[in-house]
């Protein structure tokens, strides 16, 4: 007969499968019949035992395992022949097995009581060696299933950004090479196939070594509505900064007085949030709101760097690793040497070299001499000459000074020795070169000579002073009257 279990019901997984044999007839001898148990889909050893024993049978039928026969005894005429069956935790179809007895066959089929495999869990990742994921290493999810299964199993598998971002902080291109114990990968669809009998397997994802400081971010796998996460820890430093180079013009060149001065600011490397840093613009022999524009805006910066002026600090953007900062400088008539101020920015310091653009100064003008109240020179007035100069100069600049006799006599028409206090505005005299040196930004300035009162009778006289090549003439006009005879 077809094997029932012991209450004569299914035999389900675990049960005895109780085959029962009926002979045609008893007999008064015992009588002897081979004997086979036969694997059919079933297996023996996994799915029943395939071991027979005397206590498999019943009716005092014994069984001789070498030569595979059976004797009945006389008078018997009907017998069970019990085979266990295995409970396992392995999901399989319904399966069989026969014995036959004396040419005559029956089937046991065994019916499962295991639940299709799920996904029991999906672990954190970890790196190749178990320890936490660091940018670079790969991610390694363990996927646990609840038990086995005699035939391959599908589940549903997902990559999920969280503050990670595939392509640039993992790499979520999936192929067979990522999954062990040959599971397979099914990209249109997104599923996984399980081989029959693996109950665990691993996921491993790349993630990417890139230069930009971030925080610690995640992504998650998902299979068969089992989650796991992975936490990459960042290896990149915060971003400092690297340089700031010496400035140049809008072209690149030198900074001509006039021109912006460019300053380019290099960082180590990027990073994924806003980044701030100290800023400082440094007079050294330039001087701010004369030589350039201590006042910097937003508008000063390149690449969405933002300045706060209360602070001093620059905010530089997500992703930014170089920016400008552009300071005008301020072209005046000044005749300067070349000077310098500097930026520094998160401790790194560049410099400007501003290179001047204005000649020398020179002596543009004498004036013909007036007296003390701009009129003419009386005998006996002051002669007053004023200089005018083409251009201030930042430093004392030295011009040659004379004066020179006309039709006038130096010691008795007028003084010819010049002393400091001849000069106005600090031009001071040297005696010994016949030279005048101008305090840094003068332009103009008087030469003050005194006219001696006589009282000789004469005609109008002149004499000149001569400054850096420019003259200006003193007229002396007499206050005497012509002589009589007494």
């Amino acid at each position: 007969s077809s094997a029932v279990d012991s209450t004569g019901g299914q035999v389900d997984e675990g049960d005895n499968a109780v085959f029962t044999v009926n002979l045609t007839n008893a007999s008064s001898t015992p009588t002897t019949f081979s004997l086979a148990l036969n694997a059919g889909t079933a297996t023996a050893g996994s799915d029943y035992n395939g071991t027979l024993t005397n206590q498999s049978f019943s009716n005092g039928v014994t069984y001789n395992a070498t030569t595979g026969q059976i004797t009945v005894p006389a008078g018997v005429t009907s017998f069970t022949v019990t085979v266990p069956t295995i409970n396992d935790t392995v999901s399989e179809p319904t399966e069989t097995f026969t014995l036959t007895v004396g040419g005559q066959t029956g089937t046991a089929a065994i019916v499962d009581n295991d639940a299709a495999p799920a996904v029991g869990s999906v672990s954190a990742a970890v790196d190749g060696t178990g320890g936490q994921v660091d940018e670079g290493d790969n991610a390694v999810f363990t996927v646990n299933l609840t038990n086995a299964s005699s035939t391959p199993t599908t589940f549903s598998l997902s990559l999920n950004a969280g503050t990670a971002t595939a392509g640039s902080d993992y790499n979520a291109a999936l192929t067979n090479q990522s999954f062990s114990n040959g599971v397979i990968y099914n990209a249109a669809n997104g599923t996984v196939t399980v081989p029959a009998g693996v109950t665990s397997f691993t996921v491993t994802v790349p993630t990417i070594n890139d230069t930009v400081s971030e925080p610690t971010e995640t992504f998650s796998l998902t299979v068969g509505g089992k989650t796991g996460t992975a936490t990459l820890i960042d290896n990149d430093a915060a971003p400092t900064v690297g340089s700031v180079s010496s400035a140049v013009d809008n072209t690149g060149g030198q900074v001509d007085e006039g021109d912006n001065a460019v300053f380019t600011v290099n960082l180590t490397n990027a990073s994924s949030t806003p980044t701030t840093f100290s800023l400082a613009l440094n007079a050294g022999t330039a001087t701010a709101g004369s030589d350039y524009n201590g006042t910097l805006t937003n508008q000063s910066f390149s690449n969405g760097v933002t300045y706060n002026t209360t602070t001093g600090q620059v905010t530089v953007p997500a992703g930014v690793t170089s920016f400008t900062v552009t300071v005008p400088t301020i072209n005046d008539t000044v005749s300067e040497p070349t000077e310098t101020f500097s930026l520094t920015v998160g401790g790194q310091t560049g410099t400007a070299t501003i290179i001047d653009n204005d000649a020398a100064p020179t002596v543009s003008t004498v004036s013909n001499a007036v007296d003390g109240t701009g009129g003419q020179v009386d005998e006996g007035d002051n002669a007053v000459f004023t200089v005018n100069i083409t251009n201030a100069s930042s430093t004392p600049t030295t011009f040659s000074l004379s004066l020179n006799a006309g039709t006038a006599t130096a010691g008795s028409d007028y003084n010819g020795t010049l002393t400091n206090q001849s000069f106005s505005n600090g031009v001071t005299y040297n005696a010994a070169t016949n030279q005048i040196t101008v305090p840094a930004g003068v332009t103009s300035f008087t030469v003050t000579v005194p006219t001696i009162n006589d009282n000789v009778s004469e005609p109008t006289e002149t004499f000149s002073l001569t400054v850096g090549g420019k003259s200006g003439t003193a007229t002396i006009i007499d206050n005497d009257a012509a002589p009589t005879v007494s």
